[in-house]
């Protein structure tokens, strides 16, 4: 039921009602009443309020925060706490193990405070810590291939 006709019947039956939450759920119509308090079929008296849950019109969005240079366990963490569910990790060449490098979603690196859809995948790109190139060797290792020509 709509929030349109519920409140026709609170107004016919001398109640008031409050939306006091939405969420987002794909299988419910936007704007739909999920949940309402006290339940349905429960006895209320005249004049009180009904506490009412909406389905949301739009998908729930949050920003992406900045991640840069922090710590895996601190950029995973900071990202789940925007609630952002869906996280994978890729680690990327880089000298320090567990770097965050940056986030992206669908192949393209998102920018702290971009909003997008909570129920994007994200892909934190960490680095491994790994020698790779020449530029990563350290000087000993660069000393001692100069000294074998």
């Amino acid at each position: 039921m709509q929030i349109e006709e519920a409140a026709v019947f609170f107004a016919n039956n001398g109640l008031r009602y409050q939306i006091i939450d939405s969420i987002y759920s794909k299988g419910v119509t936007p704007g739909a009443i999920v949940e309402v308090l006290p339940a349905v079929g429960g006895k209320v008296k005249n004049g009180r309020i009904i506490s009412v849950t909406l389905n949301a019109k739009g998908e729930q969005h949050a920003e992406i925060p900045d991640v840069v240079d922090l710590s895996y366990r601190q950029a995973y963490a900071l990202i789940q706490a925007q609630g952002f569910t869906f996280i994978e990790t890729k680690y990327v060449p880089g000298r320090h193990r567990d770097l965050a490098i940056k986030v992206e979603s669908n192949g393209r690196t998102l920018k702290p405070g971009e909003l997008i859809p909570v129920s994007a995948v994200l892909v934190l790109n960490v680095s491994d810590g790994l020698p790779g190139d020449e530029e990563e060797k350290s000087e000993t290792e660069q000393d001692e291939v100069i000294e074998e020509h």
